[in-house]
């Protein structure tokens, strides 16, 4: 079961009941306060008065009163009451069911639901990408060991792109790949079922009708005829697994079709005499790739787009003959590699693997290959 509570939502709850703001209760509720109920008033020192701090009133004391008549003592009279109070809409279906636990979810994931509370903790919490700080800037575009000085003055400038964080058609395009991830084409919305229209609807009929007289004529002295309808999208491509990459865009609009570098982890600007000049070949760790599609995350769902300004999160297809586990996007070669993500576990087992027979040695590489890609945790060699 997934829920969350957050002192917001709870302040919000009783702003109403108590009359008291919403923005007092938020500063209160967590805390050495409590309420004087003749005074409706909001005083300091519960501790040393003896009196129920506010957290301990109004939210821990509900909570166990819920896992009370749901869960010990399974009270149907007491939960009902408590479905009307907070004004829930949880479904017949759900209050009898012989699980408890799912009486628990239903409940609690309408009382607080996980979605509201982890948006109001993004947006109060993390800070807006326009409020980068020096120091983070040149934190993401040194490795240990290279410093921000030693960076010619071309990569340099590049500092005020990454703290204006413009979405200008003129600002050059930063994006830092953090890891590839597994999605099935299915899920993306080029592939989503769509309402058919009446004229698809009928020449599917068309179809059938083909296939059953062929049927019929070739199994006359059969009984038995299967008829299949076969979806008019062809989704033997569909079924396949292909990588997402996701990335935060520094600066600059991405667009779709748009040509970008691809930068790879030891790839460094000062070794390039000139900059983004077009008859030189590409350097070493670098190669060109074209952006195929770009979505946007929205909760489980992910939405096309055909562009994406500076400031967001965004995955891009396509690049997964480019990019093993991360990398940079610049539409300038005097952009630096990002340095690599540090991880708070490392590998701590050693495996060596071989297969079982010596034909499937290729399938064997294929999902090791897709496996280091797809976990940052996984190194492959």
């Amino acid at each position: 079961m997934l829920f969350l509570c957050s002192i917001n939502h709870f302040a919000r709850q009783y702003a109403r009941k108590l009359g008291i703001k919403a923005s007092v209760l938020e500063k209160t509720l967590w805390g050495d306060f409590f309420l004087n109920a003749k005074s409706k008033r909001i005083f300091k020192g519960a501790q040393a008065k003896g009196k129920k701090p506010l957290f301990v009133q109004f939210v821990l004391e509900n909570l166990w009163a819920v896992y009370d008549a749901v869960l010990v003592n399974r009270d149907k009279e007491k939960i009902d009451k408590i479905v009307h109070s907070l004004q829930l809409k949880v479904s017949a279906r759900d209050l009898s069911n012989s699980d408890a636990r799912v009486r628990l979810s239903a409940i609690c994931g309408q009382w607080l639901p996980l979605a509201p509370a982890v948006l109001d903790m993004v947006v109060s919490k993390l800070p807006s990408p326009a409020q980068m700080t020096p120091e983070r800037v040149e934190q993401l575009m040194c490795s240990n060991d290279k410093s921000f000085g030693s960076f010619p003055p071309a990569t340099q400038q590049l500092k005020e792109a990454f703290l204006k964080c413009s979405p200008d058609c003129d600002a050059p395009v930063i994006i830092f790949v953090s890891k590839m991830f597994p999605s099935s084409q299915l899920t993306l919305p080029q592939h989503k079922s769509r309402p058919m229209t009446m004229e698809e609807i009928e020449k599917r009929r068309e179809i059938v009708r083909e296939k059953l007289l062929l049927k019929l004529e070739q199994q006359e002295k059969h009984t038995e005829c299967l008829v299949q309808e076969d979806s008019a999208v062809d989704t033997t491509d569909a079924e396949e697994t292909n990588f997402l990459a996701f990335g935060r865009i520094y600066s600059g609009t991405i667009h779709k079709g748009q040509k970008l570098y691809v930068l790879q982890p030891r790839y460094d600007p000062s070794n390039i005499p000139v900059v983004d000049n077009p008859s030189q070949s590409l350097p070493e760790h670098v190669s060109s790739c074209t952006i195929k599609d770009l979505f946007i995350f929205m909760g489980k769902e992910i939405s096309s787009t055909n562009s994406v300004p500076a400031g967001c999160v965004l995955g891009i297809a396509g690049l997964e003959e480019h990019i093993v586990k991360h990398a940079t996007l610049s539409s300038t070669l005097a952009c630096p590699s990002f340095c690599s993500m540090n991880f708070a576990v490392t590998p701590i087992v050693r495996v060596a693997l071989e297969p079982v027979h010596a034909c499937d040695m290729s399938a064997l590489i294929k999902g090791l290959h897709l496996l280091n890609q797809a976990d940052p945790s996984v190194e492959v060699t």
